[in-house]
Parts: C-alpha cells; structure tokens; sequence
C-alpha cells in the first residue's frame, strides 16, 4: 500500500479542527502524538493542508445527471492560475470573461451527509452547465403551469358556452 493508496483512502474534502482529537486518547508510547490522528489520517491531513481553499475546480462531466465533482486546487494549479484567471472547469480552458460563484456544495462522505460553501469561478458556458438541472426544473414547473392555465381556461370557456349557447338558440 503506498502513501497515495492511503492519502486516496482517508482523504477528506473539509477537515474539522478537533477531527481526531476527541476520538483516540493517546497513552505512553504509543507514538500517537496528542492529536489522536493514526499515521494514515495525519498524512492526509498534511495533503490537504497542502491544498489550496480559496477556489474549488469541477468535474460537470455529468452535469445532465446532477452530479458535479469538486475539489480543491493544488500549488501547481494555483501558479497556472487554473480556477482563477481560467475556467474551473476541468475540461474547459476558457480565459474570457468568468463570473465567480459560491455554491453550496453538499457530499457524501464516510456515510455522512456533509455541506461546505465554496467559491467557484467559470466562464458563461460551463455556467449553463452549473445551473442546467435547476433551469430544467424551472422550465418543467413553468410548463406545467402553463398547461394548468390554458386547462382552468378551456373549462372556463366551456363553461361560458353552455351558458350563453342555450339563450342564443330560442331567438
């Protein structure tokens, strides 16, 4: 098992400041240090305190499906400007004009439920993208209720008919 097999396995996307502390007491000798993170969780931590947080970039390879992937910005991207001065799009590359958003990005990890706000920055194509599931629910509900409408209409117009129809026939 290697160091990246390990950092993959415990990796998290948020840390907690008193992750570990609580969880193991460390006794004498046992090398634990007084965090109570084992050597595995303490090497992901160092990854990820490596990280940098201040922009996300995106997977929204599956974008149709709902399902957008982020994760935070290593020092080489960071120097590219990648997510910055760029597109964070992973399969975009765009430097026009980006719009900055903050999402409230919600995940699952280790059978837990988590949310984190995160800051990210994408070009007006990959925007659509961003937005596409609750622009095809918005115009889904306006579908629905302009089929609504015009049904409440047909039957108010119906309505009208058969009262109005009756008195016009015996003059």
């Amino acid at each position: 098992r290697t160091d990246a097999d390990v950092v993959r396995e415990k990796h998290r996307f948020l840390w907690d400041r008193d992750d570990g502390a609580a969880r193991r007491r460390p006794t004498w000798g046992d090398g634990g240090g007084s965090d109570g993170l084992t050597w595995e969780e303490k090497l992901a931590k160092r990854y990820h305190d490596r990280l940098f947080k201040e922009y996300a970039l995106a997977d929204m390879s599956r974008y149709r499906e709902g399902a957008i992937g982020l994760r935070w910005r290593t020092e080489r991207e960071v120097l590219e400007g990648r997510g910055h001065f760029s597109c964070g799009n992973k399969a975009c590359a765009s430097t026009g004009p980006l719009t900055s958003y903050e999402l409230l990005f919600r995940y699952d990890e280790r059978g837990a439920t988590r949310e984190a706000l995160v800051k990210l920055r994408c070009c007006d194509a990959c925007a659509y993208k961003l937005h596409y599931r609750k622009n095809k629910e918005r115009r889904r509900e306006e579908r629905r209720e302009e089929r609504r409408r015009a049904r409440r209409e047909g039957k108010a117009r119906k309505r009208r008919r058969s009262e109005g129809g009756g008195e016009g026939d015996d003059e």
